[in-house]
């Protein structure tokens, strides 16, 4: 029980790290045309990076 925010830390960063991929496959299906998935990939990068960096503080 004591292990439950590690675990909580490292889902939210599969969710950003799937939210990061998912914006990188739109960005490259259509060839550079989807200004909008940038920052879907930013969040999502930023969302795993910072669940890891939780989770080994924790």
């Amino acid at each position: 029980m004591t292990a439950m925010p590690q675990l909580v830390s490292q889902f939210n960063a599969v969710g950003g790290g799937a939210a990061a991929l998912i914006g990188v496959h739109d960005f490259a299906v259509h060839a550079g045309g989807q200004n909008a998935s940038m920052p879907v990939v930013l969040i999502g990068a930023v969302t795993f990076s910072g669940s890891l960096v939780a989770a080994g503080k924790l």
